[in-house]
């Protein structure tokens, strides 16, 4: 035996958990090597790498390394990459094996991701390598329509100096099975999904069947709400726009998941029925759940795709974003580029667009201008922040922040961004009792449930970890302590909390926020907003839960607030990033408040957020 025990190996190995433990060693007995130590800690690797979502290892990547080395921990030294491969030769892992791992060159799988990551490949690359002359290509009558909406619903940019991306976005949309469109906070990704929609039903007629879906129910309402707002504000003379259908759903709901997950009531022999499927927030969305939409996909379903490709990738396995946006953009083939300016004529910017000879990306399409605002009433503002952030330029972000505070004063007068790099804590009482209670008191104060939900989405404290003084579970108990509701047991009047596990009798999900709040009966009940409004269920019925005065950043994917309050703490943290940060910053859509000092800030940029993945190999290959 390697070990002795599962409580042996996470004493010689630092972050490994007993499930890496029993992995390696299920793995080891199936293929009837337990003495081999390489390939045990191999497989301690892929369990840990899978723990990080990551689909598969690099085995080269592991080459000499010596990992899991903390102190009072041995750690383990990796051979050789050759040393590795001779570990592995003789073993029947190839993909005709019926092995639980895959080995394919140097990426070593579970079995059950590499038929994920194919059955996604294949997919989508039927949808890439659409020919010009495809199904979806648009007939004349088609094109004449489509110039004529496209005219109307961009007419202010058809003169402009430079490209509208926006308008390119919903072109190259119209004649293709697969579209991509990537962009950060505040770059047009909802406006130009409204004009996409609006374009579609002109083009293909009012009968088509529409399909609107997010990972969550919070990013399904934003899509919803945000989607009537645009249409609300679009001056356009057409009556297209009174039969759009704005209806959005999870996609748990939208695959029919009840209490099986992997049996959803939609999949290949049962197709859903949509001519055209939306989905947003797609850097949310797990390997798994893609694979799982793509085989209920009918094969003339249009399927549109947005997100952040630089946001943090699902809590799950997988990094689709990244995989399918490979940035920078090296622009069209000149076969989309000629259909793109067949839909937009009168465009007189057209010919500035990039073209390539050949392009295995011509679904993509990048939104790269920030459209609003508030952003350009001041130089300290989140858009500038969070572009130097993702650029990777750390000293000129820090500066960034610290020229906002000499500039604009306290945390709380300053229109966009502050500063705090004198606290000597996250922990600090004083700060999290102001911030308390200006932001957190007037959650129970409030008159009704549809005001408390209103307080709570003004402001969120954001964290990087979950234990500790410094992570979500130390920061919620100081907080209720400050609000003086430690004494008021498990269950008072405006706790916010959060569901943390999947409950299909509910219709709860993982990341679900809510609020404890009375009844008309006065009961204490727990209270959510929903997309069919806003419903109840009682105490008794909740799945697991937390209070979620603080969030971990990785949970505030697809959620905004007016406010956010980013805490980093003093102590070293692996889990720090350059995208960890740009994530929390743009969950802010008025104001960035800071606690952090310049050592903490500038190591996450040393931590770049590393999943591996043999997707993007399939689809570029």
């Amino acid at each position: 035996m390697i070990y002795a025990s599962s409580s042996q190996c996470m004493k010689d190995l630092a972050a490994v958990e007993a499930i890496d433990y029993f992995t390696a060693s299920r793995l080891m007995d199936e293929l009837q090597c337990t003495d081999n130590a390489l390939l045990f800690h191999c497989f301690i690797a892929l369990s840990f790498s899978l723990r990080s979502g990551s689909s598969c290892i690099e085995l080269d990547k592991l080459a000499n390394q010596i990992l899991w080395l903390d102190e009072g921990k041995k750690g383990y030294q990796f051979a050789d990459y050759a040393g590795i491969e001779a570990a592995f030769s003789g073993l029947a892992i190839s993909e005709t094996d019926n092995a639980s791992i895959v080995k394919i060159g140097n990426l070593l799988y579970l079995r059950r991701y590499w038929l994920f990551e194919q059955q996604v490949a294949d997919n989508l690359r039927q949808r890439m390598l659409v020919s010009a002359d495809s199904e979806f290509a648009l007939s004349d009558e088609q094109q004449q329509r489509a110039r004529h909406t496209l005219a109307n619903l961009f007419a202010d940019s058809m003169d402009a100096a430079q490209p509208d991306y926006q308008a390119v976005a919903v072109a190259n949309a119209l004649n293709r099975p697969l579209s991509v469109i990537t962009g950060g906070p505040g770059t047009g990704k909802t406006y130009t999904l409204c004009r996409l929609l609006l374009s579609l039903q002109a083009v293909l007629g009012e009968q088509i069947n529409i399909k609107l879906a997010a990972p969550t129910g919070k990013a399904a309402q934003r899509m919803k709400e945000s989607i009537a707002q645009n249409l609300a504000k679009l001056k356009v003379n057409t009556e297209v726009g009174a039969h759009l259908a704005i209806e959005s759903m999870t996609l748990h709901r939208l695959l029919g998941i009840s209490r099986d997950p992997v049996s959803p009531r939609y999949h290949q022999d049962n197709k859903i029925r949509c001519d055209v499927l939306v989905v947003d927030e797609v850097s949310m969305l797990d390997l798994a759940m893609l694979a799982r939409l793509l085989r209920a996909l009918p094969d003339h379903c249009r399927l549109i795709l947005l997100g952040d490709a630089e946001q943090l990738p699902s809590v799950e396995v997988g990094q689709l974003m990244k995989d399918l946006c490979p940035l920078p953009h090296q622009g069209y083939s000149q076969t989309a580029l000629q259909q793109i300016q067949q839909l937009l004529p009168q465009a007189s910017w057209t010919n500035q667009l990039t073209q390539q000879s050949e392009s295995k990306t011509d679904y993509l399409t990048v939104l790269d201008k920030t459209h609003r605002q508030l952003d350009s009433d001041s130089p300290y503002n989140i858009s500038a922040l969070a572009n130097l952030v993702i650029a990777g330029n750390s000293r000129d972000s820090w500066a960034l922040l610290t020229d906002s505070v000499q500039a604009q004063g306290d945390m709380f007068s300053s229109p966009q961004l502050t500063l705090n790099n004198t606290a000597q804590t996250v922990d600090d009482e004083s700060l999290i009792r102001e911030l308390s209670q200006r932001y957190y008191a007037a959650i129970a104060k409030a008159a009704n449930i549809e005001a408390a939900f209103k307080a709570l989405n003004r402001f969120r404290i954001l964290v990087p970890t979950r234990v500790g003084q410094s992570g979500v579970e130390g920061l919620n108990q100081l907080i209720e302590q400050q609000l003086g509701y430690a004494t008021l047991g498990k269950w008072y009047r405006g706790r916010p909390i959060m569901v943390t596990e999947n409950d299909y009798t509910n219709g709860l999900f993982n990341g679900d926020v809510g609020l404890v709040w009375p009844a008309q009966n006065g009961q204490l009940v727990a209270y959510f907003e929903t997309l069919d409004g806003i419903k109840n269920v009682p105490l008794s019925r909740l799945p697991a839960i937390e209070t979620v005065y603080a969030m971990t950043i990785h949970k505030t994917q697809g959620s905004e607030f007016e406010r956010v309050a980013l805490l980093l703490p003093q102590q070293n943290n692996r889990v720090l990033s350059k995208e960890l940060l740009y994530t929390a910053i743009t969950r802010a859509s008025e104001h960035l408040y800071v606690l952090a000092d310049e050592n903490r800030w500038l190591q996450a940029f040393d931590n770049p957020s590393q999943r591996y993945s043999g997707l993007s190999r399939l689809l570029f290959a």
